[in-house]
């Protein structure tokens, strides 16, 4: 990696990344993902920035070190980067390699108004899938199941979809029509192993759906109560087990949303005490309840053209 500035990840179209707040001592920006994410546009970040960067993917310890490793490369000092980590396992990790780090799962960034229940909504689908085709993501264990729909952002093959066989199918859907369908299902689906926090679970919960989940690692099982999810192997026999458990149980649509609202809350208090806490050691005192509702969307932060990006950060 020697000399190099971008890397296989970094971002080559649009760029997730914003200039939440700016004063003269300090600017906060917002970063979905590592600087090397983003590394189209590190020679902007000023000696002032404090980078906030939010973890959209599994790490291990190697990774976090490579990342540690590459700031030099950005002109990037460590007390100019917090990472944002979705367990609190990765933030201890990250602690020890030499980040600064929080735990604040990225799914707290999601608008809980965008998912909710919907009584006139009629349940007839029995499991719904939000899901990409990549392998990591393991659609396939969702083979054999009756009222299935699938959502997916990139195209499934025809293989996997006869393997599927789903009862609908549907591509990049807006927050409004992924609300509707999960709200017409009964279970939603999580079937990868190894991933960051997963959008799709916190959509299913906001909306009241249980979860079946294969064991993971990445920060969706964060999410997990007594009462909202449960368990299966990670295999199309299990799946269907589980689901047919799930679908002969009762659930609370309510309870499931309002819990996942709390945790989202208690989360996004750890980050406006983040802010207060580094803007204090720049001698600002500023009202961050405010300023956080004034800067707040759904995600934090979305695909941005990378002229828009330099401009502000220029700004």
């Amino acid at each position: 990696m020697s000399g190099r500035r971008e890397f296989a990840h970094t971002y080559s179209d649009d760029l997730y990344l914003r200039v939440l707040f700016r004063d003269p001592k300090l600017r906060f920006v917002f970063s979905r993902g590592f600087p090397s994410h983003n590394a189209r546009v590190m020679n902007h970040i000023r000696s002032e920035d404090l980078m906030l960067c939010m973890i959209p993917c599994f790490v291990e310890r190697f990774r976090l070190n490579r990342e540690f490793q590459t700031l030099p490369r950005f002109g990037l000092r460590s007390s100019q980067v917090v990472l944002l980590c979705n367990t609190s396992q990765d933030t201890q990790i990250a602690r020890e390699v030499g980040f600064q780090a929080e735990f604040i799962n990225h799914n707290c960034w999601l608008d809980e108004n965008l998912f909710q229940p919907d009584q006139s909504v009629v349940k007839d689908l029995d499991a719904i899938l939000i899901s990409s085709p990549l392998p990591v993501k393991r659609p396939h264990l969702a083979a054999g199941l009756e009222r299935l729909a699938v959502v997916t952002y990139a195209s499934y093959s025809k293989e996997l979809r006869r393997t599927l066989s789903p009862a609908e199918y549907h591509e990049c859907l807006s927050p409004e029509e992924v609300r509707r369908l999960v709200n017409r299902s009964k279970v939603g689906l999580c079937l990868s192993a190894t991933e960051g926090a997963c959008y799709a679970c916190s959509e299913y919960l906001l909306c009241g759906l249980p979860v079946l989940s294969t064991p993971s690692e990445g920060g969706r099982d964060v999410w997990f109560t007594a009462t909202n999810h449960r368990i299966c192997r990670a295999d199309p026999q299990a799946v269907a087990e589980g689901l047919k458990g799930l679908l002969e149980s009762q659930f609370d649509a309510q309870q499931i949303r309002s819990e996942h609202i709390n945790l989202s809350e208690t989360f996004r208090e750890k980050f406006r005490t983040l802010l207060a806490r580094k803007a204090w050691e720049r001698g600002l005192d500023r009202d961050w309840e405010r300023i956080y509702q004034g800067f707040f969307e759904h995600k934090m932060v979305g695909p941005r053209r990378i002229e828009v990006v330099v401009g502000e950060l220029r700004g």
